[in-house]
């Protein structure tokens, strides 16, 4: 969501004193004597995502600073496994960038062999106000990449996050409706179902018919013969579980199985062999105080999820480590946890 809108949100969240607030927030780290580091160099690293390339792993960082009007954004990369004892941020090594390129949403998979990561980036112009764009691993050994091209359609509303299937098939999480800000602060205060899941295949876009108040983190994954879906609703303070039946060259169907409750709004979602994880944002007010002035601080708090439904707070602090964080990455002892604003991304030892 872009930064006027949020201004915008703010400023009637103020006037009709729909003020969602917050227990007072505890202090937790994830063990007594962990120590965090921050990882600088990273304007608005708001998702990350873990990938693995010939048994090395790198941690893709998407990062841009939205509180600079029409300032384009970057691709980072950290190298989770470093041979010192402290984190770093790299550029990634990327040909060139696209055109306007103000990136959010991240997410990785393979179309013909090739790893290929697809970024929903927000350019704000009169014909493509928002784009999902494609970059393709170039060079293995030197981790280097392409720019392959750009997806838009007027189905993506207001791409958030989304996530990428074998064979450029993507799910698309929208925040809101998109149709116009009025429409999309008014559904934002009065906690209405407008955003919807778009999804991607073979040069066409569709929606999947279910919709969410403020859509946000998006995860598919496949068990044997279940399929799921993760979806959060920021507003609803859950995240939504479907069962997923796919239909032949058409979106898939959903089915809400049950959803996870959490004490604020959740971000985005990882699952991988570390755990199952989401960033929530316990109060909308300081959020949103937060946008316009970084020395207003908002709450972050990590998730882990086991048993399907279970939720064991692992991380938490007031804002004056990290404020407003966004996503939640275990990559072996190490939680990284990214932020929307601020220009690091905080390593806490586990």
């Amino acid at each position: 969501m872009n930064t006027y809108l949020l201004h915008l949100i703010g400023t009637f969240y103020f006037l009709f004193m729909v003020v969602n607030c917050s227990q007072p927030i505890q202090s937790i780290k994830p063990s007594t004597n962990s120590t965090c580091q921050k990882i600088s160099g990273t304007p608005g690293p708001e998702d990350i995502e873990l990938v693995k390339v010939n048994q090395k792993s790198y941690i893709i960082v998407s990062s841009h600073e939205r509180r600079i009007e029409n300032t384009n954004g970057k691709l980072f990369f950290i190298n989770p496994d470093p041979l010192k004892e402290s984190f770093n941020s790299v550029p990634l090594n990327v040909d060139r960038y696209p055109e306007n390129f103000r990136p959010h949403g991240i997410s990785t998979s393979k179309k013909n062999g090739k790893l290929r990561l697809y970024a929903i980036s927000h350019p704000g112009l009169e014909n493509k106000k928002h784009t999902i764009e494609i970059f393709e691993l170039k060079d293995e050994a030197n981790f280097t990449w392409t720019y392959i091209g750009e997806l838009t359609h007027a189905n993506l509303k207001s791409p958030n996050d989304l996530f990428a299937l074998p064979d450029e098939r993507l799910i698309v999480s929208n925040d809101g409706s998109g149709s116009n800000s009025l429409k999309v602060a008014f559904d934002f205060i009065f906690n209405i179902s407008s955003a919807d899941i778009t999804y991607y295949e073979n040069g066409n876009f569709y929606l999947a018919g279910v919709k969410v108040p403020f859509g946000n983190g998006i995860w598919y994954e496949e068990n044997g013969k279940e399929k799921i879906l993760y979806r959060s609703s920021h507003l609803n303070r859950s995240i939504y579980v479907y069962d997923v039946n796919w239909i032949e060259n058409y979106q898939p169907t959903l089915d809400l199985k049950y959803k996870i409750d959490f004490n604020g709004g959740p971000d985005n979602i990882i699952k991988n062999e570390y755990g199952f994880y989401t960033a929530i944002h316990p109060s909308n007010y300081l959020f949103l105080r937060h946008v316009s002035n970084p020395k207003n601080l908002s709450p972050t708090q990590v998730f882990k999820i086991t048993n399907s439904r279970d939720t064991k707070l692992i991380y938490s602090n007031v804002g004056d480590e990290i404020s407003a964080g966004s996503t939640g990455l275990v990559y072996k002892n190490t939680l990284f946890i990214s932020q929307v604003f601020e220009d690091f991304v905080l390593a806490c030892g586990m």
